[in-house]
């Protein structure tokens, strides 16, 4: 009788043992089922923010070609821009010239900062971006060919 019982006994445990074994192996496939949705999903989110990025990358080098932006603002833009590309376009070498610049003249206040300053103020602000924008310019215009080529490439 004892054997009995105690054979029940392990009987019961080997079962709830292999339920939550089972419960857990469940869980597992959920969770990686989950992530793997999730994963599916931010590649999608990249990808469409990679090609926003790139879309209007192009439409500011459009702008630049017909000169129609300050060149820093644009160099700030593409710079912001580039950081959503997907990898290939990002590390291309003819985005320097645009980080340069955008580098170059992050000292300039901009916004509410710009609003902020006097007249005179902004008036030395404008003449010192111009003077950079002047020493950048060839570059950047060689190179925003050469980035509107190589972009309009993959469409």
């Amino acid at each position: 009788m004892l054997t009995i019982v105690l054979a029940s006994l392990a009987i019961a445990i080997v079962i709830v043992l292999a339920s939550y074994a089972g419960l857990q192996v469940w869980r597992l496939r959920h969770h990686r089922q989950q992530l793997s949705a999730e994963q599916a999903t931010q590649r999608v989110q990249q990808q469409r923010s990679a090609e926003s990025a790139k879309k209007n990358i192009i439409i500011l080098l459009r702008v630049i070609e017909q000169g129609q932006i300050l060149l820093t603002e644009a160099a700030i833009r593409i710079s912001a821009y580039r950081m959503a590309l997907a990898e290939p376009f990002a590390e291309l070498p003819a985005f320097s010239v645009f980080e340069q610049l955008a580098n170059e003249t992050a000292h300039i206040p901009i916004l509410d900062r710009w609003q902020a300053l006097s007249r005179s103020e902004q008036s030395e602000y404008d003449r010192q971006r111009t003077v950079i924008e002047q020493r950048h310019s060839p570059s950047i215009s060689s190179n925003a060919q050469r980035l509107l080529i190589t972009l309009q490439a993959e469409d």
